[in-house]
């Protein structure tokens, strides 16, 4: 590519558009409240369920995962470092935590560490375009990419 693209934040714009239409089509709840230190708390309550998202960053503990050695929180453009999501639909429920964080070392440093970390929780795979990059190719319960 000859020229450098920045970075957008096209998947959020693209939900926020999404859950606005559909929060207008069903008489939903949509709330948004904004912290001290800029973070944003985000809240939309439909029949069915909800979502709510709350900008800040997750600790080690929060996410179940060490932070690489030497790592330092990293912010987009608009300041945010990263994010607790709740979706709940009835009684199925997603928690989703993520930071961001950046560093000098070498991608493969780092995944070797990440890979190490996640071991504990079972099988660790590699997906990259749907398919697996090396083995194992699925987890001992069948999940694969």
């Amino acid at each position: 590519m000859g020229q450098a693209m920045r970075s957008r934040n096209i998947p959020g714009v693209a939900a926020g558009l999404v859950l606005s239409l559909v929060a207008g089509l069903t008489g939903c709840y949509v709330k948004v409240n904004k912290g001290q230190n800029g973070d944003k708390d985000v809240t939309v309550r439909m029949p069915m369920g909800g979502v709510q998202v709350h900008e800040n960053t997750p600790s080690a503990n929060d996410l179940g995962l060490p932070t690489y050695p030497g790592a330092t929180v990293a912010h987009d453009e608009h300041g945010s470092s990263g994010a607790d999501i709740n979706l709940g639909f009835g009684e199925w429920q997603l928690h989703v935590k993520v930071a961001k964080y950046e560093t000098a070392d070498p991608q493969g440093r780092v995944e070797t560490f990440y890979r190490s970390a996640l071991g504990r929780y079972g099988d660790v795979i590699e997906c990259r375009g749907g398919h697996a990059v090396g083995s194992p190719a699925r987890t001992r319960d069948g999940l694969g990419c």
